[in-house]
């Protein structure tokens, strides 16, 4: 999942400490357009194999067939060892019954908009792999397209920043430091904050009074940030750009669903990109 949305969206993710990278919000800061946020997939605060919603897992899918009814067949063992030894660690035999599992963490289909040379709205700041959001997903994520992401677009990006015509000077370098953080407490308290109410308003489903609530709550906590906070700044940015997203689509559509709108409509079938302040159309 892209470096930044992790830490807003996924309720279980570790409190592993502060000043983690946000190519999101940091980007967003500098004037980049990020694209199609609202295609955000989370994670259940229990996580996969605790506590939450269940569902058999789909490995029905790589069961025999035996007097009309479905078996989970041996076979799972030698096919997936990895996830066979945790669920047997676990006590659950998927050979015998099925796998209880939760929402979790997999993708999001936008990111910083680029075209497919990986130029951003910013002149020579490229972006690619998960950072970017280049068209090729959509509204759902294809599992594939990470190794078009990877590969192709890495090499288009390396051609397009080699070819880049050079600058007439080099800028004058200036130095910054970042404030030191003296209330660490404050700020991890404010990120877990965040997550939970990413989780409960813009997970896996959305309303617009869900979204709406969330969004004053975002408001608050960034107003509440101190300057050294940094990251906890970052996580309230990218989380808000999200929830302006989703509020905006006014549908269901791949990775986003609103219930209070649980179909797709024609007239939001166009990516969608944001700046700071404002919200842009582009049919495709």
């Amino acid at each position: 999942m892209l470096p930044g949305f992790d830490r807003v969206v996924l309720a279980a993710t570790p409190r592993s400490g502060l000043r983690r990278n946000h190519p999101a919000s940091s980007s967003a800061r500098a004037g980049s357009r990020p694209q199609d946020s609202a295609f955000t997939t989370g994670s259940s605060p229990g996580g996969a194999y605790q506590s939450g919603p269940s569902q058999p897992l789909t490995s029905l899918k790589y069961a025999r067939r035996s007097a009309n009814r479905w078996w989970i067949g041996d076979s799972f063992a030698s096919r997936f060892p990895g996830i066979f030894a945790v669920c047997m660690a676990r006590g659950i035999d998927p050979r015998r019954t099925t796998i209880p599992v939760t929402p979790a963490a997999h993708y999001t289909m936008g990111g910083v908009a680029t075209d497919l040379d990986g130029h951003t709205s910013i002149a020579r700041l490229f972006a690619v792999g998960e950072v970017a959001c280049t068209g090729v997903h959509g509204a759902n994520r294809l599992a594939s397209n990470s190794l078009l992401e990877g590969l192709v677009f890495a090499e288009r990006v390396a051609r397009a920043a080699v070819e880049a015509s050079p600058l007439d000077g080099v800028p004058e370098r200036q130095r910054w430091a970042a404030p030191l953080l003296r209330d660490e407490d404050a700020a991890l308290a404010a990120a877990d904050a965040i997550r939970a109410l990413m989780w409960e308003h813009a997970g896996i489903e959305r309303t617009s009074a869900g979204l709406r609530s969330c969004l004053e709550a975002l408001r608050k906590i960034a107003a509440s940030l101190a300057e050294s906070a940094i990251d906890a700044a970052n996580m309230a940015l990218t989380a808000r750009l999200i929830t302006e997203a989703a509020l905006l689509r006014e549908e269901s559509r791949g990775g986003h669903y609103r219930a209070d709108f649980p179909l797709p409509r024609r007239a939001f079938a166009v990516h969608r990109m944001r700046s700071r302040t404002s919200a842009t159309e582009a049919s495709s």
